[in-house]
């Protein structure tokens, strides 16, 4: 039991580390100790999450999806895994799997803004607006500091043809600290 204690407190450092290279941009050896930590301790989902991100980070978009499906498999109560799920699928352009993937990430954890934040955006490039901005709105619920959620509640809204709407938002994302041009409010005016 004393071996077992000890290889967790293992894999938790080398996670660890491979979280510090990867806030330092250093994928390459982040991977490299994710795989250590997966190695030592091939049950815990962590690494495989991170080490996802990682391969995410640098494009490896089908090693990443692997590894999130390893992650789901382990832990499928994770929010995170399905977060990062559905970012690569955005990236690889795959729009309702996106969103199937942000809606259960939003299921898991209904309190976290990011997750209405990006299932938002990805229903703007579905030009899906009524959608979008219900995510957006929820997003400002949870989290009404966030100016970019405003800003992109506006252009929801604006999008709509609800210009009072949209201008409000707009005028409170600047009063928050986002760049919203000048011209962008006088054409709400």
């Amino acid at each position: 039991s004393q071996a077992i204690r000890l290889n967790a407190s293992a894999y938790k450092a080398i996670n660890n580390i491979g979280l510090i290279y990867m806030e330092e941009g250093e994928l390459r050896y982040a991977i490299s100790e994710f795989e250590r930590a997966i190695g030592i301790s091939p049950d815990f989902y962590k690494p495989y999450l991170n080490r996802g991100i990682a391969y995410m980070r640098i494009g490896m978009n089908e090693k990443a999806l692997e590894d999130m499906d390893m992650a789901a498999a382990l832990n499928p109560a994770e929010p995170l895994v399905y977060y990062n799920r559905g970012l690569i699928f955005e990236r690889k352009t795959e729009l309702n799997r996106a969103v199937e993937e942000l809606t259960t990430a939003i299921k898991l954890a209904p309190s976290v803004a990011l997750f209405y934040k990006e299932r938002g955006k990805v229903y703007i490039w579905m030009q899906q607006h009524r959608l979008a901005e219900l995510d957006y709105s929820k997003a400002i619920e949870l989290n009404p500091g966030d100016a970019e959620m405003w800003f992109r509640r506006s252009m929801a809204r604006v999008t709509r043809n609800n210009l009072k709407g949209g201008l409000q938002d707009a005028i409170m994302a600047r009063q928050l600290g986002y760049p919203v041009e000048e011209e962008y409010i006088k054409g709400l005016t």
